[in-house]
């Protein structure tokens, strides 16, 4: 009998895929044999370029020039009258006790019947 232009009998019909070309595909030879070895190679490539990325990243920032820590605002006050919202209002307070006439501390009534 004949197929595609070969010559093959019933029993043999493996001279019928020498007609066609071989796939590309077939002459590769894989990087790894199993799954698991395909995983490892990968991962270990991968932290490979994560420590090359790392060590260039390191190189870079020491190049730079030291940055300043700390700028000072151009408002900043070296010492300010008060340090805290809550004796600026004790402050008032007692400001306006004292355009009152009264002492600067409130002094209950009670303190003073012996």
């Amino acid at each position: 009998m004949q197929k595609r232009g070969v010559f093959v009998d019933a029993e043999d019909f493996l001279p019928v895929t020498k007609t066609y070309p071989d796939h590309p595909l077939s002459k590769q030879t894989p990087s790894s044999i199993h799954l698991a070895d395909m995983h490892a190679k990968r991962k270990v490539a991968e932290i490979a370029e994560v420590d090359r990325y790392n060590k260039k990243d390191a190189d870079y920032k020491a190049s730079l020039p030291a940055a300043k820590t700390y700028v000072p605002s151009e408002f900043l006050i070296s010492d300010p009258k008060h340090t805290s919202i809550k004796q600026r209002v004790e402050g008032d307070l007692q400001a306006a006790r004292r355009k009152a006439g009264l002492t600067d501390t409130v002094q209950d009534n009670k303190d003073e019947i012996v």
